[in-house]
């Protein structure tokens, strides 16, 4: 009976996740089983059957929770439009901030699977990119590791326990060091925006304004100008780092109200 009860918990909370990755594997099975090959077009082709069936879910689970007057969905950001454009301001220089440590410190050098996935990502077409890596991966992401696996435990467990697992499985889940680490830290930041704010957009939109500002960069030598000389590095990856901390620490502040 326990054993029951522990793999009903387990499926309650890692549900979302499994069913990204069944799909994920399926496709991809299909797609190399009919000599398609682009891990890019699969990524997409993924995401776009996976963030149905998440949000088939989520939806439920807003029903029971309103239904329930669950006491953390009853409350919401006070905050109007102004906090969503600091936020915006914010994922652009984190996003600036977090490549730009990680080309400091040459991370993305010792692991070959780093440079494996960059390849792949930036060999396709750019409204690929644009449309995968850009937009359907951060939605898909957020409905599964905030908007389902964060919220699940949040039944349980405080939002620094939630955030800090869901962010460790979030990296552990990218599969090499340089993107791991850059995405525990994004999935911190994404934790505390979805807790704040209590509603999926505001940590969707967040991790959309990353991606593309990082494809931006990258198409037109937005990182190589950074890099440029040692000290504008620096300069720029400090500043960038100074204002993504003020402004977490404004969205850790905001006022919430009840729905």
């Amino acid at each position: 009976m326990r054993d029951r009860k522990t793999g009903r918990i387990i499926w309650y909370l890692f549900s979302a996740v499994l069913i990204k990755w069944g799909v994920e594997i399926a496709v991809a099975t299909f797609a190399l089983s009919c000599g398609l090959r682009s891990n890019m077009g699969i990524g997409a082709v993924s995401s776009i059957i996976t963030i149905p069936m998440i949000v088939w879910i989520y939806r439920k689970d807003q029903g029971r929770y309103e239904k329930q007057q669950e006491s953390w969905w009853k409350y919401k950001a006070a905050s109007r439009y102004g906090m969503w454009l600091v936020m915006i301001v914010g994922a652009v220089t984190a996003c600036v901030a977090m490549n730009d440590i990680v080309m400091l410190m040459n991370m993305q050098r010792i692991s070959q699977v780093y440079q494996s996935t960059e390849q792949i990502i930036y060999s396709a077409p750019r409204w690929l990119q644009l449309a995968g890596a850009g937009i359907l991966a951060p939605v898909a992401e957020e409905l599964v590791y905030r908007g389902m696996i964060y919220r699940r435990m949040r039944e349980s467990l405080t939002a620094v326990q939630a955030g800090v697992f869901v962010a460790i499985l979030f990296g552990v889940g990218h599969g090499n060091l340089p993107q791991g680490l850059y995405a525990m830290v994004l999935g911190l930041l994404l934790a505390c925006i979805y807790e704040k704010f209590r509603n999926i957009a505001a940590p969707i939109l967040f991790h959309i304004v990353v991606n593309i500002t990082s494809l931006l960069l990258s198409w037109y030598g937005g990182f190589e100008w950074i890099l440029g000389t040692e000290g504008k590095a620096v300069g720029i990856t400090v500043l960038a780092t100074l204002i993504t901390v003020i402004i977490y620490v404004k969205i850790k502040n905001i006022r919430q109200e009840i729905r």
